[in-house]
């Protein structure tokens, strides 16, 4: 049996689709990490790694699809390691490893990692639409500017609340802090809203809490929370009421403010 052969090639988008004629019984194909690759291409944060193409004698794919998908949407030549003559017999073992995940990667904690990723969706996208598909190298990225802006309500309350401290909630509402002209007020809002310190939550805030605890908030969905948290911790609204019949425009006016962040903006 020949053995594997592998090596560092430029693959062209026409050269990707001559690989993706041998992908047969592959697993199934996700458009969405397809999609996500593809824009990394496009923003010219692809990399090279071990990792790669894998070919069997007889032009089987058994490694990459999603690869050559997105080299051949995005239309735009990539390096990767391509293996020739892949064992077939190794197919059922390839990418069955432990996934390394975003908290992984930005050496933190789930939790924080995952208000990281919806500030990232913020700055790239007004609907923050592209939340699920940001990539590892992306977030890092983000880390920079996002790290300061999680933070400061991310680390005002060390306790954990079910319903309450997610992380659209603490997104939103560390979006505001940076347009507020008291960001320690909205911390201490936050703090008092996971503690059910009732006297000590702003009008808005306990709107936010009365919606949390019968069902309405936690019955939204993520950007519609994180739209109502943004809302809910401008402290001088002084309204007993959060009522949003749709989120986009609350999501483009946050939108703004990321988009300013990761430029290097005060966005105020």
């Amino acid at each position: 049996m020949t053995k594997p052969t592998t090596v560092l090639m430029t693959i062209t988008p026409e050269q990707a689709k001559e690989f993706l004629a041998g992908n047969r019984s592959n697993r199934p194909f996700q458009k969405t990490y397809a999609k996500g690759l593809e824009l990394e291409i496009l923003r010219g944060g692809w990399l090279v790694t071990h990792q790669g193409i894998a070919l069997t004698a007889d032009g089987r794919l058994i490694d990459g699809q999603h690869r050559c998908a997105a080299i051949a949407a995005a239309g735009i030549p990539v390096e990767m390691n391509v293996t020739f003559n892949a064992d077939p017999a190794s197919f059922p073992v390839v990418d069955t490893g432990m996934r390394r995940s975003v908290a992984f990667a930005l050496g933190e904690t789930t939790a924080y990692a995952a208000v990281v990723r919806w500030l990232a969706a913020l700055a790239d996208h007004a609907s923050a639409a592209n939340y699920s598909r940001l990539t590892n190298l992306q977030l890092i990225a983000a880390q920079e500017w996002a790290d300061p802006v999680a933070r400061r309500i991310f680390d005002a309350c060390g306790s954990k609340r079910q319903g309450a401290s997610v992380a659209s909630i603490i997104a939103g509402a560390a979006i505001r802090a940076v347009i507020s002209p008291d960001p320690e007020a909205v911390a201490q809002a936050y703090r008092a809203f996971i503690l059910l310190e009732y006297s000590d939550m702003p009008f808005s805030v306990q709107a936010l809490e009365r919606q949390r605890s019968t069902g309405a908030l936690t019955n939204n969905m993520p950007k519609m929370q994180l739209a109502k948290s943004f809302i809910a911790f401008d402290l001088e609204r002084g309204e007993k009421n959060i009522v949003l019949k749709t989120e986009w425009p609350t999501l483009q006016r946050m939108h703004e403010i990321a988009v300013s962040l990761s430029r290097g903006g005060n966005a105020k």
